[in-house]
């Protein structure tokens, strides 16, 4: 039997703004000096350097996010799940707050799943996001170290 993964509009327009506060989240926490810099540099400056680096996060942090949640949707679906990623809009907001107070506290929202389920089927739907994390840092880990800082 395959089961299709589908996403409604909803749930696109919840992964995409996920994405992207993360990223913005992530490139206020990564990069302090942003913000520090908008007082001494042109703001045109500031804007640049911003853009740069919102781009990486959104390459990064961003696409490991969105590989971590649908890997949750994917397990759930094989186990007969109906799922979705649900954001949650207090948390996006509270993570691009906390980067601008210097520390990181993300919880942006979660997939949502219906049906029964067994406690291992609910126990490797759990594990897939990490387990996804886990393999993209075996991947890019070694590359990071050849290429420096």
């Amino acid at each position: 039997m395959t089961t299709r993964i589908r996403f409604s509009r909803r749930e696109v327009l919840d992964l995409f703004a996920a994405w992207i506060a993360l990223s913005v989240a992530f490139t206020l926490f990564l990069n302090p000096s942003l913000l520090q810099g908008a007082t001494v540099v042109p703001l045109e400056d500031v804007f640049t350097a911003f853009a740069r680096e919102l781009l990486m996060s959104l390459g990064t942090v961003g696409v490991a996010f969105v590989l971590h949640e649908l890997a949750h949707k994917v397990v759930a679906v094989r186990f007969g799940q109906v799922a979705a990623f649900r954001a949650d809009y207090g948390m996006l907001l509270l993570a691009v707050v906390s980067a601008l107070a210097g520390f990181i506290f993300a919880a942006p929202g979660a997939v949502v799943h219906r049906g029964r389920l067994t406690p291992r089927e609910s126990g490797l739907i759990a594990l897939a996001g990490p387990a996804t994390n886990l393999a993209l840092a075996a991947v890019f880990l070694p590359l990071a170290l050849l290429a420096g800082s």
